[in-house]
């Protein structure tokens, strides 16, 4: 009966401690759940955890890498990464020579060369502001009409900013506005008028070199009839004519594919156009 007794006791025991610790337990969450609860409690029993924000591994963190050949579009995605990165990771809260350091170290050879020799910047002035005075120099840098990956992108002078995307019904207004003023190119039967001024003349600078491509170029199986056929309704049209003798330039013809379908044949004048 003794040990049954002293058994007893101690189940009394554990329910009463148990009990305790479910009173405590509830009035916790009461406490966190409650309004300025959170603040409290951290305050009472972690005030270091309060002092020190939750920080982000870096090594999960990709840095963002800058290249010299990136578009002024580019450089404007890269620039919210770059904050995004100094932001996760903590790195704004470091003086700011840390956080040149860390701009350098995501900038190529030619980009770290232009922040060198090329900007106005020195050892006191501000990560932000060295990111401002790099796009600004990488907008003085802009030339549509050079840059051959943009031209072959919008196939025409810009319309609009290069830094805008229009929507699809500003380009089809716009679209529209170019055919309805050009009704003989766009009217699909008319027929190029000839000049009837002075012949076209171009001038090339002294160090010019004569280029010509005298090799047939291979030419996708697929494509052979429908380029066939549009070159058969160019010479129709007298858009061109052809020759059976040598010429000093000749320029390869390119042909790119159209996203509704379709080919599109363009020239290649990069040769010409470097010379003019």
């Amino acid at each position: 009966m003794g040990n049954i007794s002293q058994l007893a006791n101690l189940l009394i025991q554990q329910t009463a401690l148990s009990t305790q610790r479910e009173e405590r337990m509830v009035a916790m969450m009461e406490c966190l759940l409650s309004p300025g609860g959170v603040a409290s409690t951290s305050s009472d029993h972690h005030p270091a955890s309060s002092e020190t924000p939750p920080k982000l591994n870096p090594a999960s963190t990709p840095a963002p890498f800058l290249t010299s050949s990136a578009s002024l579009r580019d450089f404007t995605a890269w620039k919210m990464k770059f904050d995004g990165y100094m932001l996760l990771t903590h790195a704004d809260k470091l003086p700011q020579k840390e956080q040149r350091a860390i701009l350098l170290s995501l900038l190529d050879e030619d980009w770290d060369r232009v922040n060198r020799y090329a900007l106005p910047n020195t050892e006191d002035t501000a990560v932000k502001e060295i990111v401002r005075v790099m796009e600004a120099h990488l907008r003085t840098q802009w030339n549509v009409f050079v840059d051959w990956l943009v031209a072959t992108d919008i196939s025409q002078l810009p319309a609009w900013p290069h830094d805008f995307d229009p929507s699809e019904e500003i380009r089809a207004a716009h679209s529209a506005k170019i055919q309805a003023y050009f009704p003989c190119v766009f009217g699909g039967e008319a027929i190029l008028c000839t000049m009837t001024s002075n012949p076209m003349v171009i001038e090339l600078t002294s160090d010019m070199k004569l280029y010509a491509v005298t090799t047939a170029r291979p030419l996708p199986y697929c494509w052979r009839d429908d380029i066939k056929k549009q070159l058969d309704e160019f010479r129709v049209k007298d858009i061109f004519a052809p020759i059976n003798y040598p010429t000093d330039w000749c320029h390869p013809m390119v042909l790119v594919s159209k996203k509704d379908a379709g080919i599109r044949m363009r020239v290649d004048l990069t040769k010409l156009n470097k010379y003019i």
